[in-house]
């Protein structure tokens, strides 16, 4: 074999980069789906305030108020809903009531009646966080990932001591005169 083809062999660490770089994979992944649900998420909170309402009426509140479950009518057909709020609205003023029975506001997208939310808005300050974190786990995987694959192609070049650590020295450089 020559030396160069010894190069390209599988190391033992091999397993290990493999691991690594499906892990931030992974966070990469995670990043783009955040970011595509938040910038989805504050387009419908920004638009919802101009959707057009409907009468509804609260079924149930679980858990303490938390969540809530609406009933509300359009065009004749009947839709249930659970969503208070945007992922980017922060409360202003008082939140919708929440006891069984209770009568709401139902805002609605007009073209598509089934996604409908209590309270209508977004807050950029909140989108703008949403979206710094899902950039900064796509920073992350990408920058994870790209270690991991040179770990994997050039496995000398990664695995090299930093300049200046010489044998015997640690690294560590002297200011004694001769």
């Amino acid at each position: 074999m020559t030396e160069q083809q010894t190069a390209r062999l599988p190391t033992r660490s091999a397993p290990h980069v493999f691991g690594a770089a499906m892990l931030f994979g992974l966070i990469a992944l995670v990043g783009i789906y955040a970011a595509y649900a938040a910038v989805k998420d504050f387009a419908y909170a920004r638009a919802s305030g101009r959707w057009p309402t409907a009468e509804g009426v609260v079924l149930s509140s679980p858990n303490g108020g938390k969540l809530l479950r609406f009933a509300y009518h359009h065009d004749g057909v009947s839709y249930e809903g659970d969503r208070i709020a945007f992922r980017t609205r922060g409360y202003i003023g008082s939140p919708p009531p929440r006891s069984p029975g209770s009568q709401v506001a139902v805002y609605f997208r007009p073209d598509d009646p089934a996604i409908a939310v209590l309270v209508p808005g977004g807050s950029g300050r909140r989108f703008a966080i949403w979206l710094a974190l899902a950039g900064a786990a796509v920073f992350v995987g990408v920058a994870g990932l790209t270690r991991a694959m040179m770990a994997l192609d050039f496995p000398d070049v990664v695995a090299r001591p930093p300049r200046g650590a010489g044998a015997g020295t640690n690294g560590a450089t002297s200011n004694a005169s001769p």
